[in-house]
């Protein structure tokens, strides 16, 4: 399958995905985002990172430092704050706006 581009949605996909897991880290964000478009969404730690950085900084997010479960060193697990809720919610409602007007213009 091609791979698709999440430029744009970023920061959607990854606050839906770590506030539906509660607590995660990086390479449980990546497996989960390709598991759940079987593999059409790809995230790499050059865009990845970037944008849990700048949602934390924004309020959305918090880190906590702690082991992973298979050991190594300290890795950050990622939570949704309210206002990365609140930012979900309007991001999924503009999202869905986006889509309805595409549809509108390649199916009609």
């Amino acid at each position: 399958m091609k791979q698709t581009s999440v430029k744009g949605s970023l920061e959607a996909i990854l606050l839906s995905v770590i506030d539906k897991n509660d607590s995660v880290y990086g390479l449980e964000i990546v497996r989960e985002v390709a598991e759940r478009t079987n593999g059409a969404v790809q995230l790499n730690a050059g865009s990845l990172y970037p944008a849990l950085h700048r949602l934390e900084k924004r309020g959305c997010l918090t880190v906590e430092m702690r082991t992973p479960p298979q050991g190594g060193g300290p890795v950050g697990y990622y939570s949704v704050t309210d206002e990365g809720r609140r930012v979900l919610a309007e991001q999924r409602k503009e999202l869905r706006t986006i889509h309805r007007h595409i549809e509108g213009l390649v199916y009609s």
